[in-house]
């Protein structure tokens, strides 16, 4: 059986030690928020985070972090291109 590390804060598991130290330092440690998204009033710690809420809540090409393909022959929309 594979090993897991909980979290003691609120018993989220992970197959590395290493996930478990980053979701400790990002949610249940105080740190500053210096990136904020222009659209909205979420905040991240990390550019990456900032990126993938953009990406995923307000870039109409990217939907649910998946990129969209609009048929241009109709309204259809893909998630992939052939």
């Amino acid at each position: 059986m594979e090993e897991t590390y909980k979290c003691p804060n609120c018993n989220r598991a992970y197959a590395h030690k290493s996930g478990l130290y980053r979701h400790i330092r990002e949610k249940h440690t105080v740190q500053d928020k210096k990136y904020k998204c222009q659209q909205c009033k979420c905040e991240y710690t990390r550019k990456y985070g900032l990126k993938k809420h953009i990406d995923a809540k307000h870039n109409p090409d990217i939907e649910g972090g998946v990129k969209k393909y609009i048929c241009t022959q109709c309204p259809k929309i893909y998630m992939y291109v052939e």
